[in-house]
C-alpha cells in the first residue's frame, strides 16, 4: 500500500514578496501526529457589530427581516435580554459606550485622553496564540471607517473602535478592502516554507494592482507540486481556494479604491480640487471584505474577527441593497415609515451575515465545517433609539444578539435564550469559558449564563 501522503497544516507556499497559507487538507491529518489534527479544530471567535441598536421588541424568532437566514435554521439561536452594564455609571456619549464597551463592559473616560479596557478578543487571541502557537496573535479588525464623530465630550475614536488591545491602546484596523485582502498574504505564520522569496518588479506590482497577474503567479511551481500527489477531493479543494483568490484579486481591482474615507474626501480636497474615487458604495464593500474574512479563515489566517460594520453617530446615507437610507437619523424614529426603513436596513445586515455563514458551512474541515467550529456573534451595543436626544437617545437594555455556529462542539444551536437583564460582560465571558480559557472573571465579570 502507498504511503499516505502527509503535509504539515502549517506549510506555507512562498512567493514574490509575500507567503500564501494553504486551505484546511485531509492530508494535513496525519494519524501519527494527531496535535497538529488538533490544529483544525481550533475554534474560531467571530464578531459583527451592527450600530445604532434595534426596535424594542423586534428582536425575536420569526420576524420578517431575519428570512436570509432561513436556509441555516438549526445554525444560530437569537438572544434577548442583554444589556449593557456600563448603563448604570454614564449618562451621555451612549453611542460611543455602545461601540468601544461592546466587547470590554467598562465605562469610558471622556475627554482626548481615552481610556476603556482589553477587550474580549484580545484576550481570546492571546489564548489561542499560546495554545496553537500555530498563526501568531492575528486579529483580523476590520472597520468601515478609521475613527468616529465625537459625542458629548467623548473621543470619536470611541465610535469607530472595537478591539481594544490595552485601556489606551485600541488594535490595527484594515478599513480597506485592499489592505483587508493583503492581510491574506502579509505576516503569514510561522511554519513549513516552500518555494523562493524572488524580488518582485515595479511592473509586476502593477499587473497585480490591475488583477491581470494574480499573487498566484509567483508559487505557480510550488502549488503544481504539491496538487500532484493529493487526493481526488483535496485537489477540488485547492482549485476552489486558488479561484476563490483570484476572484477577490478581480473583484477589488475593478473596485474604487476606498483608502480615504468617505466622509473626509471634500475636507481633504483644497480648493478647486476634484475629490478622489471612493468606495462609497457600503453593500459591495461589506461583500468583499466577507469574502476576504472567509478566506481568512479558511487558510488560517487568523482565528479571531472582529468587524465593525458601519461605525455608530454618523450621518448620511449609504446603499442598503439598492436603497440610500441614513441609518442613524432613522434609529430615533418617530413613525412607522421609519420603522419599515429600519427593518430594511436589519435584514441587509442580516443578509450579509447569512452571506458570510453560507460560506463558512460549505469549507469542511476536521470537526465538521468552518461553522460549525465557530463562534459568530452579530449584535449591537445599544437598544431601542426612540427616544429624543434630550432625554437619553438610545436605551443600552435590550441588546439584540444572534450567537451562531457550532462552538466546535461547545453550542447548541437553534434555541431562543431569553435572558432578564443579564450582563453582555457575561455573555463574553461564558463564552470565553466555552473557548478553553481559565481566568476566574474578564474585565470584572464572572458569572457564567446558560446558553
Amino acid at each position: 500500500m502507498a504511503k499516505k501522503l502527509e503535509i504539515n497544516r502549517r506549510l506555507i507556499l512562498k512567493g514574490a514578496g509575500f507567503s500564501v497559507a494553504l486551505p484546511f487538507l485531509e492530508a494535513m491529518l496525519p494519524f501519527s501526529r494527531p496535535s497538529l489534527a488538533a490544529d483544525a479544530t481550533t475554534p474560531r471567535y467571530l464578531n459583527f457589530f451592527m450600530p445604532n441598536g434595534c426596535i424594542v421588541g423586534d428582536w425575536k424568532p420569526g420576524q420578517a427581516w431575519l428570512s436570509p437566514l432561513n436556509s441555516l435554521n438549526g445554525k444560530y439561536s437569537v438572544i434577548q435580554g442583554l444589556q449593557n452594564d456600563v448603563i448604570a455609571e454614564k449618562t451621555t456619549g451612549e453611542h460611543c459606550h455602545g461601540v468601544s464597551s461592546f466587547l470590554t463592559g467598562k465605562p469610558l473616560r471622556s475627554g482626548n485622553n481615552i481610556f476603556n479596557a482589553k477587550s474580549a478578543d484580545q484576550y481570546i487571541a492571546d489564548y489561542l496564540y499560546n495554545k496553537t502557537k500555530q498563526s501568531g496573535k492575528r486579529i483580523l479588525n476590520i472597520a468601515r471607517q478609521g475613527q468616529g464623530s465625537n459625542e458629548d465630550g467623548f473621543s470619536g475614536v470611541y465610535t469607530g473602535s472595537l478591539s481594544w488591545q490595552s485601556a489606551n491602546s485600541v488594535a490595527q484596523k484594515y478599513t480597506s478592502t485592499s489592505a483587508a485582502f493583503n492581510f491574506l498574504f502579509d505576516g503569514v505564520p510561522r511554519g513549513e516554507q516552500r518555494g523562493e522569496d524572488k524580488k518582485i518588479t515595479n511592473i509586476e506590482k502593477e499587473k497585480i494592482k490591475t488583477a491581470s497577474l494574480s499573487r498566484l503567479d509567483f508559487i505557480k511551481d510550488s502549488l503544481v507540486n504539491l496538487k500532484k500527489n493529493l487526493s481526488h477531493t483535496d485537489k477540488i479543494r485547492m482549485d476552489e481556494y486558488e479561484s476563490s483568490i483570484r476572484d477577490l484579486e478581480r473583484k477589488i481591482a475593478n473596485t474604487p479604491t476606498d483608502e480615504v474615507i468617505p466622509g473626509d474626501i471634500i475636507r481633504n480636497c483644497p480648493a478647486g480640487a476634484s475629490p478622489p474615487s471612493s468606495n462609497n458604495d457600503l453593500t459591495s464593500y461589506t461583500k468583499v471584505m466577507m469574502d476576504i474574512i472567509a478566506l481568512a479563515l479558511q487558510c488560517n489566517q487568523t482565528q479571531v474577527v472582529t468587524y465593525l460594520m458601519y461605525p455608530s453617530f454618523k450621518g448620511g446615507s449609504e446603499n442598503y441593497g439598492g436603497r440610500s437610507l441614513g441609518h442613524h437619523n432613522l434609529s430615533h424614529y418617530q413613525n412607522e415609515s421609519n420603522k419599515r426603513d429600519l427593518r430594511h436596513i436589519y435584514k441587509w445586515y442580516i443578509g450579509n451575515i447569512a452571506y458570510l455563514m453560507n460560506k463558512l458551512d460549505s469549507v469542511q474541515e476536521a470537526g465538521g465545517s468552518i461553522l460549525d467550529n465557530s463562534f459568530l456573534i452579530f449584535g449591537a451595543g445599544l437598544g431601542d433609539g426612540s427616544l429624543l436626544r434630550s432625554l437619553g437617545g438610545h436605551r443600552m437594555i435590550e441588546l439584540p444578539i444572534l450567537l451562531a455556529g457550532g462552538g466546535a462542539g461547545t453550542l447548541t444551536p437553534n434555541k431562543h435564550y431569553k435572558f432578564q437583564g443579564e450582563s453582555l460582560g457575561n455573555f463574553h465571558y461564558t463564552c470565553m469559558k466555552k473557548i478553553g480559557l481559565t481566568a476566574s472573571n474578564f474585565n470584572g465579570y464572572q458569572k457564567t449564563l446558560n446558553f
